[in-house]
């Protein structure tokens, strides 16, 4: 049985048991978007294709990258150079000026 979530994006939303008995059905709807799967009235998970698996991950990893200040955009750049600590750091802000 399909219901519909209340989420903000509606997806669709099958019982564990369902899944498992019909999974070649819902292995080729995750090629086209997410399942929720609901075991005893909770979502024990979703379901998602291969592609999108791999954009997470990508997101992910590229999220949790460090970035030296060169490889910034020049807006990202222009706002950390533009930033100093609080005056009670003076010396620190020092440190830091670049104009010198």
């Amino acid at each position: 049985m399909i219901v519909h979530s209340e989420r903000a994006k509606v997806m669709k939303t099958v019982s564990a048991a369902e899944f498992c008995n019909s999974f070649r059905k819902y292995q080729g709807h995750a090629e086209n978007e997410p399942l929720e799967v609901i075991s005893d009235g909770k979502v024990a998970g979703y379901f998602i294709s291969a592609a999108c698996y791999d954009q997470i991950r990508k997101v992910v990893a590229a999220s949790r990258r460090a970035w030296h200040p060169n490889e910034l955009p020049p807006h990202l750049q222009a706002a950390v150079l533009g930033t100093q600590m609080d005056s009670r750091h003076d010396e620190l802000n020092a440190l830091s000026d670049l104009s010198e």
